[in-house]
């Protein structure tokens, strides 16, 4: 009897330690997964185009309202949709953006991430359109609500990234 429950508790502790690792392995693959697409060639064009539309949208030439309204259905036929960037317009580079913040967040809600590996990774490059993305959500939150649409899930994903992985400067800002 001594043998069998030494023998069952053995190959459950066998199992559930071959559950930590597997898990663990998980979550640095996919910690190092997102990581290398945030810095990839691909994705570093989205982050210029994105950056060009922060230039714009700082001189006041686009509003974060004109951008928003292609986020919402029905939306705004005349939204935003910026200049042609390789082979996407601004509007789509924002929409690839936002997709990996919506994949990011995912990741932290199944805690398939080391949180704090990818924000000393990439949390300074995320602070650097996080404000652009959270105006833009804000915007899209706003006029769904005000025309009794729906708002995409996005808004609360990029929210999500916006808390977990976005470090406050010293002085308290993000």
């Amino acid at each position: 009897m001594t043998a069998a429950l030494g023998a069952f508790f053995g190959s459950v502790g066998g199992f559930t330690s071959s559950l930590y690792l597997a898990r663990r392995a998980d979550r640095q693959s996919t910690t190092n997964h997102l990581m290398t697409e945030f810095l990839s060639v691909a994705f570093l064009a989205h982050r210029i185009a994105l950056e060009h539309l922060r230039a714009r949208m700082s001189d006041g030439d686009v509003t974060a309202e004109q951008v928003a309204g292609g986020f919402w259905y029905p939306g705004d036929r005349d939204y935003y949709r910026g200049e042609l960037e390789g082979e996407l317009n601004t509007h789509q580079h924002l929409t690839m953006y936002i997709g990996f913040l919506v994949r990011m967040a995912d990741a932290i809600q199944r805690r398939r991430i080391d949180v704090d590996a990818i924000r000393a990774g990439i949390g300074a490059q995320l602070r650097w359109c996080d404000a652009l993305v959270l105006e833009v959500a804000a915007q899209t939150q706003q006029q769904a609500t005000e025309n009794d649409a729906p708002f995409p899930t996005w808004v609360t994903a990029v929210r999500l990234v916006h808390d977990e992985l976005v470090d406050d400067f010293p002085d308290g800002r993000r």
